[in-house]
């Protein structure tokens, strides 16, 4: 099963946050950026992201071939939620912003990381067990 939109959500995400750490690295690009518009913006991106995923069932095709592995499932939909909350404090709260959004920025980066791991892992396998 494809999921076009959620591909390419996931291309364009992973184009802005190299965007977003370009400029988080060099102090001189910062200049005239607006860090909180910035993290306001791509914590809505994600947050229609992670409900796109969640409600079109992109994380059921896992449970659909691998039962055993709900809870992998789980603690990825958990970290959707972790993520917004992260999200959340840095427009809340700009103490230390640069830092924290990097941070941010790195979760993100795993949770794709898992989430692709674990959705392969299961397409490939399943597809592996046809021949």
């Amino acid at each position: 099963m494809e999921y076009p939109e959620i591909k390419q959500q996931h291309d364009h995400l992973r184009d802005e946050m190299a965007r977003l750490v370009g400029i988080l690295r060099d102090a001189g690009t910062r200049a005239g950026v607006d860090l909180v518009g910035e993290a306001r913006a791509l914590q809505a991106e994600l947050q229609k992201h992670f409900e796109t995923e969640e409600s079109e069932g992109y994380l059921e095709v896992v449970l659909e071939s691998r039962p055993g592995w709900s809870r992998r499932v789980d603690r990825l939909r958990e970290q959707h939620r972790e993520i917004l909350r992260e999200f959340g404090t840095l427009v809340e709260d700009e103490a230390d912003l640069v830092k924290r959004f990097r941070d941010a920025l790195d979760m993100v980066h795993q949770h794709d990381l898992e989430e692709s791991d674990l959705v392969q892992q299961a397409v490939i396998e399943d597809l592996g067990s046809g021949d």
